[in-house]
């Protein structure tokens, strides 16, 4: 038995999902005041700015998040099954797509574990019957969407943390695999017995030069 292990943005699809969900929820509930502000304030930087002076309460993703209190557990799950139909299927990388359902074709145990939100997610796994699946969890109090995230978000060493709660890592697997493109990836790439790096440059960055089977997306 095998056990292969995919990040999702930048690896599964092309592209960061989470901003962008949120994005496409607020043209959708038409709230352009929110939109109107992120683009001010990537046009002029001030997310880095307000980066670099420790202002955290005002980075995008806090920022998006909050355009999206006050909507329903249920609308925000809807939105996330129209997103994975009109946004995210259409911006899958072909190549490392067709590894995870040769993955599923075999009968391997598959696990998406990433950083985007359950919102959408949680669709995309079932539609395919993925048995685990890890994300960053919305905050709702009585079924209603608080603004904030729900604990840490599953990134790095939260990602493992997760994993160890739910999946059965101590079972005696053949291979590990582990697909991502990114070196903060690295706590989940040391569980793996093949590491997948998925890279879009033309250079592949020294951290997957070694020990590494690329893919050029």
């Amino acid at each position: 038995m095998r056990l292969a292990i995919f990040d999702f943005c930048d690896t599964l699809v092309n592209f960061q999902t989470a901003d962008q969900f949120c994005k496409y929820v607020l043209k959708k509930e038409s709230k352009f005041s929110f939109l109107k502000i992120d683009r001010l304030f990537e046009q002029f930087y001030f997310y880095r700015l307000f980066a670099k002076m420790g202002f955290t309460h005002f980075s995008q993703k806090k920022l998006l998040l909050r355009g999206l209190k006050g909507l329903s557990k249920a609308k925000l799950e809807l939105y996330g099954e129209q997103y994975v139909q009109d946004v995210i299927e259409n911006q899958l990388n072909r190549d490392v797509f067709q590894r995870f359902l040769g993955h599923l074709e075999k009968g391997d145990i598959v696990v998406i574990n990433s950083g985007g939100y359950e919102a959408y997610l949680q669709y995309f796994s079932n539609k395919y019957q993925i048995e685990f699946t890890f994300s960053t969890q919305f905050k709702y109090v009585n079924n209603i969407f608080s603004g904030v995230i729900e604990g840490a978000d599953c990134l790095g060493h939260e990602k493992v943390k997760r994993m160890k709660e739910k999946t059965p890592l101590d079972k005696n697997y053949s291979d590990i695999y582990v697909y991502s493109d990114s070196v903060t990836d690295m706590p989940i790439f040391n569980l793996a017995t093949r590491r997948v790096a998925v890279i879009k440059h033309s250079i592949t960055p020294k951290w997957c030069q070694s020990n590494f089977e690329i893919i050029k997306v």
